[in-house]
């Protein structure tokens, strides 16, 4: 007997052939390209691999061409973070073997074609990253601010923390061959910043870095390449014992300091949930500040502002300046959507470690009339900035002051460190220069603290106690050098 037909069963088959069918033949009109960037990337991965290289450039100009023809197919630019950054790769594969500059200007092209058309794709931070590695050898201070663009434009990939310690490292070497060439001129005047140079520390092996990178970093088929692991190293003397600042090998006096009340006028800064301000409190503190320091250095004071005035944040630096101050410290209270956020810290001027620190100088940088396009001058600023060191010493003085001043009264004040940021307020001082972020004035209790003029007056002693401490210092080092 025959079994009766399942017309349901028929037509759910049918529908499933026709969906099939339909869908296959779109896979089909869009297959070709990506089948042909598939072959052009096996094709460069082969390349590197040869040793020949007659053959390897051979091969190399044949994926060139092959990618060009992707890109002129890919109308719609479905591959083009994947071709621009393997023709960059291809290009570079070629600058490593030829040294050509035109091979040169071309992955130095196509990065960055990466970096500025496709920002949000996930080979972005790369490209990036490599612009700087391409660099390393030709100007190191512009290698310094490429890979600093990592971190600025890219917080979240996963080149950051590789960037972050090759701008630390250049950074290092980079004064340091300065204060080498140039040791009498800091004696002269360490109000002076020395000029920016293009030439400077050598990376040994950075050949091989590139080559390295580029062999384990190709684009796949799908997102981002296998992560690389550069160890690039960057020329500086090997670290030794700790030696005296700088200014306490020359004894340099600390006699006149000034005081920057944050905010002011139109800008308020950031409010607390009972309506306080953060311009009223800063300006507060700052007066007893003011008082503290007189009554603990002798040494001048003066502060940007000293009344409800707004200033901008380049204003207060050159006000700085003009007045040939020694020391310049800003004064401020934290801010942070989490009202329950809570402590105080104190920065000083230098690239972001972590996302918090970014944070914080982003809220603080609001104000600042400063653009993008000004990013590279701030960047070849903090690159040559001889007073990250010292400035650095008299964060963690003053941040460990505070605590012991105010910890014994507000026992829930929490100790939230020394840290580093690129604050604009603090971008071209020519002398030793923090942020203080007293409290959060979000949170409800710390506004409470913020107002009370007995806190205000613990902030002020521990500030000044720690500007104490960092001249005591100081001094201690000129006497030791006279005896000897």
């Amino acid at each position: 007997m025959r079994r009766p037909v399942n017309r349901n069963l028929l037509l759910f088959l049918a529908v499933l052939l026709l969906f099939a069918v339909r869908s296959g033949g779109a896979y089909a009109a869009a297959d070709p390209v990506e089948r042909q960037y598939q072959e052009v990337l096996k094709r460069y991965r082969a390349a590197l691999s040869d040793p020949e290289t007659t053959h390897r450039l051979r091969e190399l100009d044949q994926c060139i061409a092959g990618l060009r023809e992707v890109m002129r197919q890919d109308t719609r630019e479905k591959l083009g973070d994947r071709s621009h950054y393997l023709l960059g790769q291809c290009y570079h594969a070629r600058y490593d073997a030829t040294r050509d500059r035109d091979d040169f200007r071309s992955a130095q092209e196509n990065y960055r074609s990466v970096v500025q058309k496709h920002h949000d794709s996930p080979l972005a931070d790369d490209a990036q990253y490599l612009i700087g590695v391409m660099t390393l050898n030709e100007d190191p201070a512009q290698a310094y601010i490429e890979f600093a663009k990592v971190g600025i434009f890219f917080p979240g990939g996963d080149m950051h923390r590789k960037s972050s310690e090759m701008t630390t490292k250049l950074q290092k070497s980079l004064q340091e061959e300065r204060r080498a060439k140039k040791p009498e001129a800091v004696g002269r005047d360490s109000r002076k910043t020395p000029a920016a140079q293009s030439g400077g520390a050598r990376s040994a092996g950075d050949a091989a870095t590139a080559k390295s990178i580029r062999g384990k970093g190709t684009p796949g088929s799908k997102g981002k390449p296998a992560s690389a692991s550069p160890r690039a190293g960057v020329a500086g003397r090997k670290a030794g014992p700790s030696m005296p600042s700088l200014a306490c090998q020359f004894g340099l006096e600390v006699r006149r300091i000034v005081i920057d009340p944050g905010h002011g006028g139109k800008d308020k800064g950031a409010s607390g949930p009972n309506g306080m301000h953060e311009k009223d409190l800063t300006l507060a503190i700052a007066r007893e500040l003011k008082k503290a320091i007189g009554r603990k250095t002798g040494c001048e004071v003066i502060l940007t502002r000293t009344d409800d005035r707004f200033m901008s944040l380049e204003d207060r630096t050159a006000f700085a300046n003009k007045h040939k101050a020694d020391l310049f410290i800003s004064i401020h209270a934290n801010a942070h959507e989490d009202k329950t956020r809570r402590g105080t810290e104190t920065y000083f001027l230098n690239l972001a470690k972590d996302k918090e620190s970014a944070r914080v100088a982003a809220l603080e940088n609001a104000a600042s009339q400063k653009k993008m396009s000004d990013l590279e001058g701030i960047l070849r600023e903090l690159m040559r900035n001889t007073k990250i060191s010292e400035s650095s010493r008299l964060a963690r003085d003053v941040q460990a002051n505070i605590v012991h001043k105010v910890r014994p009264q507000y026992r829930e004040l929490r100790d939230l460190g020394t840290k580093q940021a690129p604050f604009f307020v603090l971008v071209g001082a020519e002398m030793p220069s923090i942020l203080v972020e007293t409290a959060f004035i979000t949170n409800d209790a710390e506004e409470r603290l913020l107002k009370d003029k007995s806190f205000q007056r613990s902030v002020a002693a521990g500030i000044s106690g720690g500007i104490e401490s960092y001249i005591r210092k100081m001094h201690g080092y000129a006497r030791i050098g006279d005896r000897s």
